[in-house]
């Protein structure tokens, strides 16, 4: 009987674990940060970066206000973005501002993205005195995850961080492998 309750237990226990969510975003040099190489042997820089350039204009709503550098000869466009997703736990609502910058580096053959600089601004919209802003920085979100009635808050909140940057990504890298338009 013992050895059936055991058995039983197994599947239970296994399914409890969690995700590390030390190591859900990444990390380099003691920041959190999204980087990756991109081989793309047939596309020349200065096509990357036309090509990145348009990703950045079809997709932040103020180009002007969202480019911070643009640098044809370095084949280099660094933007700042953000998006917003809400949440709700223990009868309040939140809606997070997510900050970022986004970085796109282009050599002949290949294009690094970075995004780097995230910054989560918690917003409690759950009543009109409480219309604060101010900033969760990942590490505390991270650290909050394994203790406290919001745990689960703030696992939801970081998969929604995570899930955002890395379609952003994957939308950056369909744009740059889009081919040109001949009309």
């Amino acid at each position: 009987m013992k050895k059936i309750l055991i058995l039983l237990l197994i599947p239970i226990c296994s399914l409890s674990q969690d995700k590390d969510y030390n190591k859900l975003i990444p990390q380099k040099d003691g920041r959190y940060a999204y980087e990756e190489v991109v081989i793309v042997d047939s596309i020349k820089k200065d096509d990357i970066y036309v090509a990145a350039k348009r990703w950045m204009v079809d997709n932040f709503k103020s180009v002007k206000d969202a480019i911070q550098l643009d640098d044809t000869e370095a084949g280099m466009v660094i933007g700042k973005g953000f998006f917003t997703f809400e949440k709700s736990s223990m009868m309040t609502n939140y809606e997070y501002w997510i900050r970022f910058s986004l970085e796109i580096s282009a050599k002949d053959g290949k294009y690094r993205i970075r995004v780097y600089d995230i910054i989560p601004e918690e917003h409690d919209a759950s009543t009109p005195l409480k219309q604060l802003l101010f900033e969760r920085p990942i590490s505390v979100m991270v650290s909050y995850t394994s203790k406290g009635a919001m745990k689960k808050f703030y696992k939801k909140s970081l998969d929604n961080i995570n899930d955002y940057i890395l379609q952003t990504i994957a939308s950056v890298k369909k744009g740059i492998s889009k081919k040109n338009d001949d009309f």
